[in-house]
């Protein structure tokens, strides 16, 4: 399985199959057929877009020929297909795609307010911690993008569970970029989770925000609604899109508040 598949399964288990596109091709002309991302999660008025690269096997890969992969198809390539899909969505009044249920939408830029940019990547062992250790990107057309290492965002969608909150997620991130971007690169994806669920969105990042991701103890047999929510769409009848059904009934919203009162008592606060 490729790497894209891989991601676009990861997306579809713990995100379901409503929300997440992964055949993103469409004909803006009779004649012209483009892809608009290699992944999308399309939440209510929220997007994030998707690019990804894999790093194929190179026996003689050194830390200087890994730098150069990262800075050309990371820093350069992926980037630019994220403002290449930016300038699709912006020139098209609706855009029509299907999601990992084979129901089509139309995507109407007009409705959304939030658009979460992210590149995920899989590099190899000899890649430098320096490179690694890079959370974002900024774009002077397209703002903030999200970088992240695959097992980086493996671990993010492990923790964070459902859409809303992943959204959630990224206005966290981008706005403490924005408000300390010389202190978040260096720090572990892990010390920014944890900053996350603590709460304690306008503190300097630090380390010690670690122990908060580390008092979870998941439990999500408790959380699991999948098997609701796969027969969501066979059970109603709807003319909303599939996400409305998230946004009427606030489940992530009331489980983030349970969860982080439960953090800080770990904690000890």
């Amino acid at each position: 399985m490729s790497f894209e598949n891989k991601i676009a399964a990861l997306n579809e288990f713990y995100f379901f199959g409503e929300f997440t596109f992964s055949h993103t091709t469409f004909r803006p002309t009779p004649t012209q057929e483009v892809e608009l991302a290699d992944n999308i999660i399309w939440l209510g008025n929220n997007l994030i877009l998707y690019q990804l690269k894999g790093r194929e096997a190179v026996h003689s890969a050194t830390p200087e020929s890994e730098r150069d992969w990262f800075e050309s198809k990371v820093l350069k390539k992926a980037t630019r297909q994220i403002r290449d899909t930016l300038a699709y969505i912006q020139a098209h009044a609706e855009i029509k795609l299907k999601n990992h249920r084979e129901h089509e939408f139309c995507l109407r830029p007009a409705t959304i307010s939030h658009v979460h940019k992210l590149v995920v990547y899989l590099p190899h062992e000899r890649l430098p911690a320096v490179c690694q250790n890079l959370k974002f990107h900024r774009s002077k057309t397209a703002g903030i993008i999200h970088l992240f290492t695959a097992n980086d965002y493996k671990g993010l969608v492990q923790t964070l569970l459902t859409p809303a909150e992943f959204a959630d997620y990224f206005e966290f991130r981008e706005a403490l970029i924005d408000n300390w971007e010389q202190n978040i690169n260096g720090l572990p994806e892990q010390a920014i989770v944890g900053q996350y669920l603590s709460g304690k969105f306008d503190d300097q990042p630090s380390f010690e925000f670690v122990k908060y991701l580390e008092a979870i103890e998941h439990k999500a047999d408790e959380w699991d609604m999948s098997g609701i929510i796969s027969n969501f769409p066979e059970r109603t009848t709807s003319t909303n899109q599939p996400t409305d059904f998230i946004r009427r009934h606030c489940i992530s919203r009331l489980r983030r508040a349970l969860r982080r009162d439960e953090f800080r008592a770990v904690a000890g606060e």
